[in-house]
């Protein structure tokens, strides 16, 4: 069984992949996104296949009040979660941050991030790691 957790980037396009996506006797994939980027690059059709996803267990105790006040977040955010790197897209999330609050300076929002920063991340008072 292969699990890929493929996606998007230039490293999917090595031929040394082709054989690594027809080989298995099944491949579980994460979202149907990802089969359909593997489906697109490889057309391992014949490669029987499901959606497994990822499960996560949701803390009881969970608490945004808490998580606020130690992160010092206040108003409304959206959320990043991932490594911080130019190959999941984050250059292009920073640009288009900058572009779309710099389109309406008085927006309340902040982008938050979480994960392992791998690359520079801009020193912005809308934005916070």
């Amino acid at each position: 069984m292969l699990v890929p957790t493929a996606h998007d980037e230039p490293a999917l396009g090595l031929s040394i992949y082709e054989p690594v996506f027809h080989a298995p006797r099944v491949i579980a994939y994460n979202t149907e996104e990802e089969r359909a980027i593997v489906r697109r690059r490889f057309h391992n059709e014949r490669v029987p296949s499901d959606i497994m996803g990822v499960g996560v267990d949701v803390p009881e105790d969970r608490s945004a009040d808490r998580f606020r006040e130690r992160f010092g977040i206040e108003g409304p955010f959206i959320l990043y979660i991932g490594r911080i790197v130019s190959s999941k897209g984050c250059v292009d999330l920073f640009e288009r941050w900058q572009r779309w609050r710099s389109s309406d300076p008085e927006r309340n929002v902040k982008l938050v991030l979480i994960g392992q920063p791998e690359m520079a991340i801009p020193t912005r008072d809308d934005v916070v790691h």
